[in-house]
């Protein structure tokens, strides 16, 4: 159902230009958090403000956070136009090389999840998602692993299953995604 959901938002979904975070996270993300993925808005809160670091878009589970994710605007890419990434998670340091926004953004992301205590973080721009652990012991960051979903149609493809066991609710409160 979750997987015919996504098709169907799919064809609804069309690259915009040059829209800002609020429309994107609108069109988008809350589109695949709520409709696909089937978070209850009510175990979501948005904006939370973190002290000393700022508002996180948003903070999944309570009490005790399970994941933040940071959105950026549709326009900021995470990864190299064209390239496909494996179904297995690539090292945090080979994203940093390639794409410095996508840097940024995950940096941002786990200085917000270290300060709610979260055991994932994420990006997302509506089209590109990537996720990782907020924390491994005696890992530096580059070396962290990280799963890429490089586009909605990747992940239309023949990613969704990985993407479901990656950013749903059961999957995050069960600790399923493995890096």
């Amino acid at each position: 159902d979750a997987h015919r959901a996504f098709r169907d938002l799919c064809d609804t979904l069309s690259q915009s230009e040059d829209i800002n975070e609020a429309t994107t996270r609108m069109r988008f993300i809350n589109q695949i958090l709520f409709k696909v993925l089937l978070w209850d808005e009510n175990s979501v809160l948005p904006e939370r403000y973190v002290k000393d670091v700022g508002y996180l878009d948003y903070e999944f589970g309570a009490p005790t956070p399970a994941m933040v994710l940071e959105a950026k605007r549709e326009g900021k890419t995470f990864v190299l136009p064209g390239r496909v990434y494996p179904a297995e998670p690539v090292p945090f340091g080979l994203i940093a090389t390639e794409c410095k926004e996508a840097a940024s953004a995950l940096v941002q992301a786990q200085n917000y999840a270290n300060q709610r205590g979260a055991r994932y973080s994420a990006i997302s721009n509506g089209h590109q998602w990537l996720l990782s652990m907020t924390f491994v012991p005696n890992q530096p960051v580059e070396d962290r692993l990280i799963y890429v979903f490089e586009s909605l149609e990747a992940i239309k493809s023949d990613k969704f299953r990985q993407f479901f066991e990656c950013f749903s609710p059961m999957a995050i409160r069960s600790n399923l995604p493995s890096l």
